[in-house]
């Protein structure tokens, strides 16, 4: 079985991707392991891939500047009115970077690309406000349903992070991922069969 960065590297060569998957795991505890230093007025939008690299970074409670990203990751509780798509457990620190082991993984890519994945995973589901963007309607609502979530990203993520306009986030729980590899044989098999005949 191939292991999770392979399993990154496969689907970001098969799709054509820019960027690899970056993975994303919340912690229930916080074993104090630091990360990479965050910049100051850090927000959850700007972790596009080509930030990250090889990085690693651990997310807490008022790391982030985003006015809602506390909430949305379950750091805190909505106390007058309750926003959605959010972690609705107690989340104690977030971590960004490795594929290994994550809740969810998170894709950047194209329209194109979203259309190859959502056949990879069977469907992805999509509800856009154009609000919470990627911590909310990607990643959380994939996060809470255990089911592929599309966003068109967000007025934050266009303007403090650098996703290109034609870009969007796909978000998948981890037990997906790891089926990815599987998917991609059929569809290319699949492919072939439909150029032969």
């Amino acid at each position: 079985m191939l292991e999770a960065r392979e399993i990154g590297q496969a689907v970001k060569a098969f799709l054509g991707l820019s960027y690899a998957p970056i993975g994303v795991k919340i912690l229930t505890e916080d074993d104090g392991r630091p990360g990479e230093p965050l910049a100051e007025g850090a927000r959850f939008c700007p972790f596009h891939p080509h930030l990250l690299g090889e990085s690693t970074f651990i997310l807490r409670p008022g790391d982030l500047e985003c006015p809602n990203v506390d909430l949305i990751l379950g750091f805190t509780r909505p106390r007058y009115v309750d926003v959605q798509p959010r972690i609705a457990g107690e989340t104690k620190a977030v971590r960004l970077g490795p594929l290994e082991e994550a809740d969810v993984v998170l894709f950047t890519l194209n329209a194109n690309q979203a259309m190859t994945l959502a056949v990879l995973l069977g469907g992805v589901e999509a509800e856009c406000k154009g609000e919470i963007a990627v911590c909310g309607e990607a990643l959380a609502r994939a996060y809470n349903t255990g089911k592929p979530s599309l966003t068109l990203l967000c007025r934050g993520a266009l303007d403090f992070g650098p996703f290109a306009k034609e870009e969007l986030v796909v978000a998948v729980p981890y037990q997906d991922f790891l089926r990815l590899p599987q998917a991609m044989v059929k569809y290319a098999t699949l492919s072939q069969a439909a150029i032969d005949h």
